[in-house]
């Protein structure tokens, strides 16, 4: 896939080759980027809709920013019960709508550039690359992979046209994430607040393909994880340091 924003954003930052999840599934994930608690630890063992659920009142990152006088943003999907206990002040573009990035873009950029000396926390969740794994959402890309320009993955073990289909539309999605991140960053430059704001890109698992997503193998629990901290991480940095989504409360915490 083709990634430009984030190559960028990663020459800037520090890239950790050996970022891994708790659990290679939407909500078990979600929850330990959180709360900074494995599933088993925080009861969120399964998905949400299938009515899992954490203990009320478990501690969290918009909780504890909000109580240091944080605003606390959320836009596309939460996926972690119960909701009521994440103090989100502001609920912008819903998650099936993030696929239009430009829109979601422009929403992040309002919420960022709100006038203030109120410092703030965005969870920001694209849609893509979740399936369907859809070739182009408005407009964008402007000129889609085509599968005959892609080859499956070694771990998949198989190269059938139905699968170069599937991986062409993932890249798709990949790009339409790239274009998000990138039109989210330039937001935040043009707000004035690049140079005092944390910045984290993750995933919360690996690509919906058979040995990836919902899996115990590499391409499951194995995710891109780039970090940009302005005067504490070094530009361009290529770490090989084993790092979870369990470090990061602890982590913005700290910070």
């Amino acid at each position: 896939a083709q990634t430009p924003r984030l190559d960028r954003f990663a020459a800037d930052a520090v890239r950790f080759e050996n970022g891994f999840v708790t659990q290679a599934s939407c909500s078990p994930s979600r929850s330990s980027i959180l709360t900074g608690l494995y599933p088993h630890q925080n009861g969120q063992l399964g998905l949400a809709h299938y009515g899992f659920r954490m203990p009320d009142k478990l501690a969290n990152i918009p909780r504890l920013l909000k109580a240091a006088g944080y605003r606390t943003g959320i836009m596309g999907k939460l996926h972690v019960n119960p909701e009521k206990d994440f103090p989100f002040d502001f609920h912008g573009t819903k998650h099936g709508n993030t696929r239009d990035v430009r829109a979601t873009a422009k929403t992040a950029a309002e919420f960022m550039g709100k006038p203030g000396d109120a410092p703030f926390f965005l969870y920001l969740n694209f849609a893509d690359a979740h399936t369907p794994l859809s070739d182009q959402v408005a407009g964008e890309p402007k000129v889609p992979t085509k599968p005959e320009e892609v080859t499956p993955w070694p771990f998949l073990g198989l190269d059938t046209p139905a699968l170069r289909k599937r991986v062409a539309g993932y890249y798709n999605c990949v790009r339409r994430v790239d274009l998000g991140v990138g039109l989210t960053l330039d937001a935040l430059t043009q707000a004035g607040r690049a140079e005092d704001t944390l910045v984290i890109f993750i995933g919360d698992h690996g690509p919906p393909f058979c040995r990836g997503k919902t899996t115990c193998y590499e391409a499951g629990l194995r995710i891109p994880f780039i970090v940009r901290w302005p005067g504490k991480s070094t530009a361009g940095l290529v770490s090989k340091e084993l790092v979870s989504t369990i470090d990061l409360l602890p982590t913005i915490a700290e910070a």
